[in-house]
């Protein structure tokens, strides 16, 4: 409800008095604009209330929580936190600043108020901060909130939904946390009549939350009575069954309730053992899927279809799984088809164009192209920053996972939220920023070629002066060269990765690592392999020698499948002809000189 306070309240006395004739549906969150709203009409009531203020707005901010969870490891979560740079944590409210005053006005207001709703959370903080603030927790405090939490849920209006569901979870919570079974079977009673009274709603949470609490979650150790785990069940095949007899499917966000329900059902039944039902649950899932996937946007359906196909590998039935990605790459034209290009046109001067090729023209060739290779590599350190406070700009488009496609359109990568997992999303930001940077180093190369013209044998004797290259590669070396000098960029593309994976394994051969290692075939036979390139740009000594973001360029371009992944994918096949482009032939010519400018008697890339 939207808080609106009659003319005659000016403080905080008159504001806790209204709010305790308002209706039982009153929820924290509403008292919290109260404070809002009284502070515009009178700026002094914060300083005219002084600790009582205070301790109201802690009280109210906090959120409740399904269950005990960061930062504090409690059921209440601050309204913000973040984790200063120095290692320690900010929070709002600031608990250094609370402490047995608060303690005993939360009792006093707990014991005082009419409102179930504000006198559930009063008491319940008293109960859960008690050792907090150096106090011993009072049964009576959690007693207090076990019945107000339970009366709230009595009481909610219809628009508090999903309030009433976190007041009667929190009740259940105390009611096993006291062991007070008789409360136990009034918490678990209010939970189902809850979920009945809400079962014509749409949103899946109101079918879903028996099943999370007392199927899989904090609840699964009260007992159930047969019907009351039939009717727990059935909630979520209803709603699974409704959705795979649906006869206009894109009307709605049905598919989603229908994962929601699988995924909970599917973990249910497999955690107690039974096989039938998973595999019944599997087909049933696999029909709304496959039947929206075909009539429904292209992208979306090979989303669907990749939940599904995951879903199938993981409780055990590959058949369906199979279907299900035949279907994901069936889709991958259309995808394709269905993106919109983007382009963007800018101007740059010729004398800008000076200033940002000069340092590559100066001097002579080869130091035209140890700068190339030496000043184009992102920092990865810049990278992360830029992120970051990209991410603190945008913050919804960063938490959410990033999906990768290939040339024909099918989903190739799952990249992890930035929020949720920055080492593996890194790759991925670094990739952007060498794609990014195509433009500049067009620029630089071009510079390079019009000021000196280089032929392919001299690239290549600046190239073999590194340890890394072996003189009698020299031929294949030329002729992906040539092929890179006349444009031709899928011959000099084939050529030179490959040359550039070799390289990097001499050069971990000239620094004392492994590069092969014996394998044994079943029938007994034993044969020599080579490392793979993941394994020699992995190691530490290799990164040590030519720099942290020089190894990270290698890495994001060459074998990272958050990143480019160049050797992979043209080991595989994987690359279409309008990949092989002038910007990615560029990229490959940048590896080659990252390699190409180890000096062995230096030991390092020279800048």
């Amino acid at each position: 409800m939207n808080l609106s306070l009659p003319e005659s309240v000016s403080d905080l006395a008159g504001l806790l008095g209204y709010v305790d004739t308002l209706p039982a549906g009153m929820v924290p969150l509403d008292l919290d604009q109260g404070f809002a709203a009284l502070l515009q009409r009178n700026p002094k009531v914060e300083t005219e209330a002084g600790r009582s203020w205070r301790d109201e707005v802690a009280a109210f901010v906090m959120k409740l929580l399904a269950e005990p969870g960061k930062p504090w490891g409690l059921p209440y979560a601050p309204a913000q936190h973040k984790l200063c740079e120095d290692g320690t944590l900010e929070t709002f409210p600031d608990l250094t600043t609370l402490g047995s005053e608060t303690l005993a006005y939360w009792r006093h207001r707990a014991r005082t108020t009419r409102n179930p709703g504000l006198r559930a959370r009063y008491a319940d903080l008293s109960w859960v901060f008690a050792k907090t603030f150096g106090e011993r927790p009072d049964r009576a405090d959690a007693l207090i909130a076990l019945e107000a939490f339970h009366d709230f849920v009595q009481a909610v209006p219809p628009e508090k939904e999903f309030d009433a569901i976190r007041a009667g979870q929190r009740a259940m919570a105390l009611a096993l946390s006291l062991r007070d079974e008789a409360w136990q079977l009034k918490a678990k009673q209010a939970l189902f009549d809850l979920a009945r009274a809400l079962e014509s709603q749409p949103f899946p949470l109101y079918r879903s939350f028996l099943l999370d609490c007392f199927g899989l979650g904090p609840f699964s150790k009260v007992e159930l009575l047969p019907p009351e785990l039939g009717y727990m069940t059935w909630l979520l095949e209803d709603q699974l069954e409704r959705e795979r007899a649906n006869a206009t499917p894109l009307e709605a966000p049905g598919i989603w309730y229908a994962e929601n329900a699988s995924q909970l059902l599917l973990a249910y039944y497999h955690q107690t053992g039974r096989d039938a039902d998973v595999s019944r649950v599997l087909e049933a899932f696999a029909q709304v899927v496959h039947s929206r996937a075909l009539v429904g946007a292209p992208m979306a359906g090979q989303a669907w279809l990749g939940t599904l196909s995951r879903l199938c590998l993981e409780f055990g039935r590959r058949d369906l799984s199979t279907l299900a990605l035949a279907s994901l790459n069936a889709l991958g034209p259309k995808a394709v088809k269905s993106l919109k290009r983007i382009s963007v046109t800018s101007e740059i001067s010729d004398e800008e164009v000076r200033a940002l090729t000069s340092p590559f023209t100066s001097g002579d060739l080869a130091q035209g192209l140890r700068r190339l290779a030496g000043l184009m590599a992102p920092k990865a350190e810049q990278v992360l920053k830029d992120t970051q406070k990209c991410a603190s700009e945008f913050p919804l488009r960063f938490l959410t996972d990033t999906i990768l496609m290939d040339g024909s359109g099918r989903p190739a990568v799952v990249v992890p939220a930035f929020h949720s997992n920055q080492a593996a999303y890194l790759p991925h930001a670094i990739s952007e920023r060498i794609q990014y940077d195509g433009f500049v180093r067009s620029l630089a190369i071009r510079a390079i070629r019009d000021r000196f013209d280089p032929t392919a044998e001299e690239i290549a004797d600046y190239i073999q002066n590194s340890p890394a290259f072996q003189p009698e590669r020299r031929e294949l070396l030329l002729h992906g060269l040539r092929a890179y000098l006349l444009g031709d960029w899928v011959t000099a593309i084939h050529v030179l990765v490959p040359q550039i994976e070799e390289a990097a394994r001499t050069f971990a051969g000239c620094m004392g690592e492994s590069i092969f290692k014996w394998e044994l075939e079943p029938d007994g036979v034993r044969r020599l392999d080579a490392r793979s390139l993941n394994q020699v740009l992995d190691n530490p000594g290799f990164g040590g020698v030519l720099g942290p973001d020089h190894a990270a360029f290698l890495r994001v371009t060459l074998v990272r499948c958050q990143g480019l992944n160049l050797r992979n994918r043209i080991a595989h096949g994987l690359m279409l002809p309008s990949e092989f482009t002038e910007s990615m032939a560029d990229i490959v010519f940048q590896c080659l000189l990252t390699l190409g400018n180890i000096r062995a008697k230096e030991q390092e890339v020279g800048q």
